[in-house]
């Protein structure tokens, strides 16, 4: 027996073709109707697994507990090479679940637990979080705004965590020792304008004073650098384990001023008070992991943390962010019955990390819940304001871009 994946099963009631997986091998689906009031699904298929041959298979609608069908299919095994096939047949059941309506849109959702709790798409990048873990302990990451950077971090958060349930049907959940758990220290400078330095130390402090409380810390330095430094060294005492720390946005309060070149100066030197701390707390850090969308240089920001790994242009990671081909052809393959590939690709599939290239997940999403209309939906929503304040200041020629 095998399964077939929910996805598949749903785009075949629909009529359509494709490839679906059992753990019988990869089956290519060449024909499918569905006909009668039933809507009984009759599939032609076909596949080739090592030297087994031609599948045919049909389908009724009678149901199994569960809510799955169960699929008969009658194998004709291949006989002395390619193209000759016995008389004798087997018959081989697949159950099949079948879902009754397309999962949700993870529209705006940059909750890992939420996406999995109600039952929203979700493109596993559960590996990519598996590997980094084990392959370093300090890295960097720059991706443009709406790419699923917000995502990725709580995806590592909820990893860190052990909260096991999370990652059932994933690649982390075979890949990850799930008898540890770290305590996790989360900053996000994604919400808000920060326009003055004392309103930085005031949304850092806040930010502190949370994850003090979800730790059930109580720090007593009365600096910024002391409280975080402090906070990561009682938390590695009081839970046994070193500290994950976790920044979004890093850059943002910089960016928000970036026309400032003063203002963006002071911003800078308060995030430095900041993040120098990190390099200082190693032995109490089991991993930290900063992203933002501009990179700026370890020199002027980082004070020292040289061991940052920035994998931005890393192509192992190039698609850790973004949808892949891949993705859109099993996770939302019901989702673009009818949809012209080549079309789809020529609008969305236009961003490239030095690896394969990915669509954006926010233009993938609103395309599919507009019913299906091209817009620049990432641009109107997601494109930099504080790059085009650049090109305006600095009248730069926008086609000198065309050769870089």
């Amino acid at each position: 027996s095998g399964f077939i994946s929910c996805n598949s099963c749903h785009n075949l009631s629909m009529g359509g073709t494709g490839n679906i997986k059992t753990s019988i091998g990869d089956l290519s689906v060449s024909r499918s109707s569905v006909t009668g009031a039933n809507g009984v699904l009759n599939m032609v298929i076909q596949a080739v697994v090592g030297n087994r041959g031609r599948l045919n298979a049909q389908r009724t609608s009678e149901p199994v507990p569960g809510g799955a069908v169960v699929i008969n299919l009658a194998m004709r095994q291949a006989a002395r090479g390619p193209g000759l096939y016995s008389d004798n047949k087997m018959t081989r059941k697949i159950t099949a679940t079948m879902p009754d309506r397309l999962q949700k849109l993870p529209i705006g959702i940059q909750t890992f637990r939420q996406i999995r709790e109600d039952d929203y798409c979700y493109v596993d990048k559960t590996g990519f979080a598996v590997r980094l873990a084990a392959a370093g302990k300090y890295y960097f990451l720059s991706r443009p705004r709406r790419f699923g950077k917000s995502l990725f971090l709580d995806t590592l958060a909820e990893l860190f965590r052990g909260n096991r349930d999370l990652f059932t049907g994933l690649e982390a959940e075979q890949g990850w020792d799930w008898s540890q758990r770290y305590p996790v220290i989360r900053f996000s400078f994604g919400g808000g304008l920060v326009r003055r330095p004392d309103q930085l130390e005031t949304k850092i402090r806040e930010q502190l004073s949370i994850n003090q409380e979800l730790l059930g810390i109580v720090c007593e330095q009365p600096a910024v650098a002391g409280c975080f430094a402090e906070l990561i060294r009682r938390a590695h005492a009081r839970f046994g384990q070193p500290a994950v720390v976790l920044v979004d946005e890093y850059d943002k309060p910089i960016l928000d001023n970036i026309t400032q070149p003063d203002l963006a100066a002071e911003m800078r030197e308060g995030l430095r008070d900041l993040y120098s701390v990190i390099k200082d707390a190693d032995a109490d850090i089991r991993f930290a992991f900063l992203t933002g969308v501009s990179k700026f240089s370890k020199v002027s920001l980082f004070s020292g943390l040289n061991q940052l790994n920035d994998i931005t242009l890393d192509a192992n990671y190039a698609t850790l962010c973004g949808y892949t081909q891949r993705d859109l052809e099993t996770t939302f393959a019901a989702h673009l019955t009818g949809v012209d590939r080549d079309e789809l690709r020529t609008w969305y599939n236009g961003y490239a990390f030095l690896g394969e290239p990915v669509y954006n997940p926010f233009d993938i999403l609103l395309f599919i819940s507009r019913g299906h209309s091209y817009r620049n939906y990432w641009f109107e929503t997601g494109s930099p304001s504080f790059l085009l304040k650049l090109f305006q200041s600095k009248r730069y020629f926008l086609p000198k871009l065309e050769a870089l």
